[in-house]
């Protein structure tokens, strides 16, 4: 059975489109693709849809096979989005009355295509987002019936949407689609403009960027209330391809949304095949043996099969008897499980340090959270040695509610009450009251998914049940939210208790009075006397804290076999760099530092060869940037005195990690230049050296900085500098930041700019003075991952320089041994090397 698309393949050839291959090679192409194992799996393609994934991926026959498996894959899981496509249906022709959605007719050069969506019914209870998604895929299928677009502009007008349609927000569908989008979809989107932005619309991509990766949310662009159309029309999209509501020359937005109906009746004979050639696949039974298995060679898939095996690496870590025997007791004496849940308990703990790090209760952070909170390890067991824990909010005020900072303070509580006679389980007891919608803006959903992957797999202790006082509208759209992360298992363990129940019926169901405060009718404590017991319970445990803190940092994730297990490089491609060093007659440098050079190279043989050599070369010939590290020399000292540099704790999603610098002296005749870049390239090193990052964002704060810097300026230290960030550093660079930049900045950057290549230069983002820090997190990175003097959540700039100061002392063997490969190399045949 075959799908048919309008007009055929010489046609489109012949379209005006341009193409970078012959006709010949394109039928070669074509034939290589459909002749593959993976095509003879899922014959019935039409050849007109082949071409399609063959123009989105760029005729890449890899990628192509991976777009259409991804088409396919996603297709057969969310039936929600692509089955029952007939537009009088009654959930499709409601819809159509709640938002306009239109395919462009008149297309920006380059045969890109506009898609565009606004809602024309404000009332949020008529809202459907999953069937407002499925009418976004139909869409493309109208704009890919005739001429396919090369590229795809989406234009959203995001006015009327209000707080409420947040509730409207269904999380696992929104994955879905943002997979489609990313991996499935054959058609590239170019840009999205969303017009009309306001709070709803940050909110809404806070929750939901934790599913996009980087080059998504690169193209997302939005545009205020205040922008002109005029402005809109000069810099983003003529008025030739816009409707009249917008300055535009089309029709107006109620005649397109009529044509876009008639156009999904025209195609209705379309839906119904392509639905069933789906069905006939039966890509659900062979994605993973057929296509997966034998046709595309995946390390993740071996990692899989072998989950089970014991791993043995996580638990040579010296932790003591006590946290040993809780977490047998917790799995049951499974040795097996037992191990897995060590793994999983130093891997997410490492992974997350907003959470598990800085635990001193007389922090500012803690301090205030333990005013808007109430926590409690209730001090009267259930049988079963069952322990209860008690959370509610005292005060409502969803601006002083961090969440984060909240959610470290419940695995705090965990260790109160594992400290002297540790429970076999945990109950969990939370009281909604005073929680309202604004709260719900306060989810941060990255940090969520931590969180409740720790409780399911890392946490050393089984919750027996999780019970939720005074339940509302509220409680149930959060849990709408956040139920993509939670198992089963856990999902089970909720219940929820209206505010109608009587604590009487509570006591005599669930929790006796003997086990609760006086508030809930119980024999214990007032909550405010018992939040008083937790904050000493929390001073008492500072040392230990400290200690666990040290303790995790001891494990080391950046070995070889762990990188390999995230799917992030293979064993293959490390071991055919280590043959290569072997047969070149060049020094055996380690399997962790091949793989930091795989993974910035995106595991392409030639790209990490060439990124070796630049990488010893460039530090050969700059001893005075890589040499002598010791942070307690004389000049590394005084230079930590005059700036501030930070590997920030927090990292970005993407696993990308923020290199903070700042200014502090600003006397020129104090600062260094050459000994500042020593510490910049120091500060990657402590970046690589636990849980290596994929990408690098720089964020220099330039206030202070004077035109005497300029005379500060070293030429050729800058000139090598460049040339490692260029070509042999084994990380790559999202952006850089530079704040308060000022007429010394552009002077500066004019004469070095000589020595930067486009890709580059394309990096840097200046912001002046003018910026809010409002805007600079709402735009580019939130304050969850920035310093409180920038708005943000994290310690002082200062507190994060004297740790990092302690993590140059603890590399200093490292700088050492490094500093001594290099010399190896140098005395080694330079020739071949450089």
């Amino acid at each position: 059975m075959e799908t048919k698309w309008n007009g055929t393949i010489e046609r489109r050839q012949g379209s005006g489109r341009p193409s970078i291959f012959t006709v010949e090679e394109d039928n070669m192409l074509l034939n290589r693709l459909r002749n593959g194992p993976f095509m003879t799996a899922v014959e019935g393609i039409s050849e007109e849809l082949t071409v399609l994934f063959l123009t989105s991926c760029k005729k890449d026959i890899a990628a192509t096979q991976c777009t259409i498996k991804a088409y396919f894959r996603i297709k057969s899981d969310a039936p929600e989005m692509f089955n029952d496509r007939d537009i009088d249906r009654e959930d499709l022709t409601k819809a159509m009355k709640t938002i306009i959605c239109s395919s462009i007719p008149v297309r920006m050069p380059n045969n890109t295509v506009i898609h565009f969506f606004k809602l024309t019914d404000t009332n949020y209870r008529n809202f459907d987002l999953v069937v407002s998604m499925k009418l976004a895929c139909m869409v493309l299928d109208i704009s890919q019936r005739s001429n396919p677009p090369d590229q795809l502009i989406v234009l959203m007008d995001m006015k009327g949407i209000n707080l409420m349609h947040l509730t409207c927000v269904r999380m696992g569908a929104i994955k879905r689609f943002i997979e489609f989008i990313q991996e499935g979809m054959p058609l590239k989107i170019q840009m999205i403009h969303i017009l009309n932005t306001n709070y709803i619309f940050h909110k809404v991509l806070d929750l939901i960027k934790i599913f996009m990766k980087n080059e998504l949310m690169a193209v997302i662009k939005p545009h205020p209330p205040s922008m002109s159309m005029e402005e809109f029309h000069r810099e983003w999209i003529p008025a030739s391809c816009l409707p009249e509501e917008y300055g535009g020359m089309l029709s107006s937005v109620d005649k397109l949304n009529q044509k876009t109906i008639e156009q999904f009746r025209e195609l209705k004979p379309f839906f119904e095949a392509e639905e069933k050639l789906r069905r006939c696949l039966k890509i659900r039974e062979f994605r993973i043996q057929s296509i997966v298995g034998d046709h595309f060679s995946s390390p993740n898939m071996e990692i899989k099969k072998n989950r089970d095996s014991p791993p043995e690496r996580y638990i040579s870590l010296k932790i003591s008897e006590e946290l040993i025997v809780l977490f047998l007791t917790s799995c049951k004496n499974d040795i097996a499980a037992t191990q897995c849940t060590i793994k999983a308990y130093f891997r997410i703990k490492s992974d997350a340090p907003e959470m598990f790090n800085d635990r001193d209760i007389d922090r500012e952070d803690l301090t205030k959270a333990m005013k808007t909170i109430i926590c409690s390890s209730l001090p009267v067991r259930m049988p079963n040695n069952t322990v209860i824990h008690f959370f509610k909010l005292t005060d409502t005020n969803y601006r002083n509610l961090n969440l984060v900072v909240s959610m470290k303070l419940a695995f705090m509580l965990l260790d109160v009450s594992q400290r002297s006679n540790p429970p076999e389980q945990v109950i969990v007891l939370m009281d909604m009251k005073g929680v309202n919608l604004m709260h719900l803006t306060c989810m941060r959903m990255g940090a969520i998914k931590k969180f409740i992957e720790f409780v399911q797999e890392g946490m050393p202790i089984k919750i027996q049940m999780i019970h939720v006082l005074n339940t509302n509208y509220v409680f149930h759209k959060g849990l709408d939210l956040i139920k993509i992360f939670m198992k089963n298992e856990l999902m089970a363990l909720i219940k929820p208790h209206p505010p109608s129940m009587s604590m009487e019926e509570f006591h005599r169901e669930w929790i006796p009075a003997s086990c609760l405060p006086e508030e809930y009718g119980g024999m214990l404590s007032s909550v405010e006397i018992l939040n008083q017991k937790t904050i000493e319970q929390f001073r008492e445990l500072k040392p230990f804290f400290e200690t666990e803190e040290k303790l995790r940092n001891q494990y080391k994730r950046n070995n070889t076999e762990t990188i390999i297990e995230e799917g992030r490089t293979t064993q293959a491609a490390v071991d055919e760099i280590k043959n290569w060093l072997v047969e070149a007659s060049l020094p055996q440098i380690s399997e962790e530092l091949i793989v930091l050079f795989l993974m910035s190279s995106k595991n392409d043989i030639a790209a990490t060869q060439c990124t070796i050599k630049a990488y010893f070369r460039i530090k050969s010939d700059a001893p005075e940037l890589f040499n002598d590290r010791d942070i307690d020399r004389e000049d590394l000292a005084k230079a930590m005195k005059t700036i501030i540099c930070s590997n920030l704790p927090v990292r970005m999603p993407n696993n990308t990690v923020i290199n903070f610098f700042k200014l502090t002296d600003t006397n020129y005749r104090n600062f260094n230049l050459v000994v500042s870049i020593k510490l910049a390239f120091m500060l990657l090193d402590v970046s690589q050296r636990t849980n290596p990052p994929d990408q690098v964002i720089v964020l220099i704060d330039i206030k202070g900085v004077n035109l005497m810097h300029l005379t500060c300026m070293r030429m050729g230290a800058i000139k090598k500098f460049l040339d490692f960030i260029q070509e042999g550093m084994p990380l790559k660079i999202q952006m850089i930041h530079v704040l308060n930049t000022n007429y010394v900045f552009h002077k500066g950057l004019d004469l070095i700019k000589i020595f930067m290549r486009n890709d580059l230069m394309a990096l840097i983002k200046p912001h002046p003075p003018s910026l809010s820090m409002e805007e600079f997190h709402r735009e580019w990175i939130p304050a969850s991952y920035l310093p409180e003097e920038y708005g943000g959540m994290l310690s002082s700039v200062e507190k994060l320089n004297q740790k990092t100061i302690e993590q140059f002392r603890e590399l200093k063997p490292f700088f050492e041994a490094g500093e001594k490969l290099r010399s190896q190399c140098k005395r080694n045949d330079s020739k071949k090397w450089f």
